[in-house]
């Protein structure tokens, strides 16, 4: 016997299997859903059960009509039992498990799109977006279809409303549509390259930690500019740091013949480009936590030699009082790059083997502490 609450959590697994095919025509209405009436042994056995079933279903109001049949049993007579449930479209099913909204949404999309891009049908991925950005979502598309190749930086798109953190939450959506416009394959191509815009340039910090390079340089201490240029700086640099944060890469006092990389996080992939890095004794100094090693394990990866520094166990064991939390650690159970005591300390972390989600970001060790280890 299936009561309402279990009918309900059919229609949950179906709807959110389901809707996307339901909102490019699939037709499987009118939908119906057995409620599995007792058979007269299970009405004798549990008589209380099937009362409470029958009078769920008496009492109940909702999408859908509800098919009643007439039962004959032999000791319990004549019984009018509820026998399936039928839904005649979508919105009775996203009513049914609270969706409603969300089904609207879906065929204001659909509508929205399709009447202007019916090519779009068999390959747009819906979005749930109100009003305003989907009119800024066809005014998009509209203007780069008109102009494939135009050039430009997005924000110089003639497009209302358009800013950086609302196309980066899109990129991956306009660049598919895009391409199903277009019949073309993605390839091995950026949002960039498909929408024919111009990419932000990408940037790398570095500190110059020695007067006499910087007189080389026009006296600048603090740089910022693409890897290509800094490689064709011609310096005569003996020893490179690379520091995850950027506090602590500004901390840096001058070292002779040196030069300092910060604040790079995930983009660290960059300095892959600056060639003249690994010909450098070269350290990396970053927080003792999962993200920290896997941005060690990048830098070696191009830079074999590089030496972690204040990354090991002692360093993290010393400073108990500043340990704070890391909420969501790297996924990777092992980095291959890694020498055997980083990846102790790594799978240390993972395994919560000092306390559960652990880290010791390298800001607060206290400066009087690093210098010295860095130096060494």
């Amino acid at each position: 016997m299936k009561f309402p609450k279990d009918v309900q959590l059919i229609l949950k697994r179906r709807y959110r299997r389901q809707a996307s095919q339901w909102v490019q025509g699939s037709n499987p209405w009118p939908m119906s859903i057995p409620l599995s009436p007792p058979s007269e042994q299970e009405a004798r056995q549990k008589s209380e059960t099937v009362r409470d079933w029958v009078l769920a279903w008496q009492t109940w109001s909702g999408k859908g009509s509800l098919i009643w049949k007439e039962t004959h049993w032999r000791v319990l007579g004549t019984q009018s039992l509820p026998e399936r449930l039928l839904l005649f479209g979508a919105e009775d099913v996203a009513e049914w498990v609270g969706q409603s909204d969300d089904w609207r949404a879906q065929m204001v999309f659909r509508q929205t799109f399709l009447k202007r891009w019916p090519e779009l049908e068999q390959g747009l991925k819906f979005v749930d977006e109100d009003e305003d950005d989907l009119g800024r979502l066809v005014a998009m598309l509209e203007w780069l279809e008109r102009n494939p190749r135009s050039n430009l930086y997005p924000r110089q798109i003639p497009v209302s409303g358009l800013d950086t953190k609302w196309l980066e939450r899109r990129m991956d959506w306009i660049a598919r549509a895009l391409l199903l416009l277009r019949g073309e394959p993605s390839g091995h191509r950026d949002f960039y390259e498909i929408a024919g815009l111009r990419s932000l340039p990408h940037l790398v910090r570095m500190r110059i930690l020695d007067a006499r390079l910087r007189e080389s340089v026009g006296g600048l201490s603090d740089l910022c500019a693409p890897p290509d240029e800094i490689t064709r700086l011609k310096l005569p640099i003996r020893k490179t740091f690379i520091v995850e944060n950027l506090q602590s890469g500004l901390a840096f006092e001058d070292i002779p013949n040196s030069v300092l990389f910060m604040g790079m996080g995930n983009g660290i992939s960059l300095l892959s480009q600056v060639s003249w890095i690994a010909h450098t004794e070269c350290v990396y100094w970053g927080d003792i936590d999962t993200y920290g090693f896997s941005i060690l394990d990048q830098v070696r990866s191009f830079i074999p030699g590089v030496q972690s520094k204040l990354m090991d166990e002692s360093t993290l064991c010393d400073h108990q009082v500043f340990w704070g939390d890391e909420m969501k650690q790297h996924p990777s159970e092992s980095l291959i790059h890694l020498n055997p005591s980083e990846r102790d300390v790594y799978e240390g972390l993972r395994a919560h083997r000092w306390r559960p989600n652990l880290r010791l970001e390298q800001e607060r060790i206290p400066w009087s502490y690093a210098w010295p280890r860095l130096l060494e």
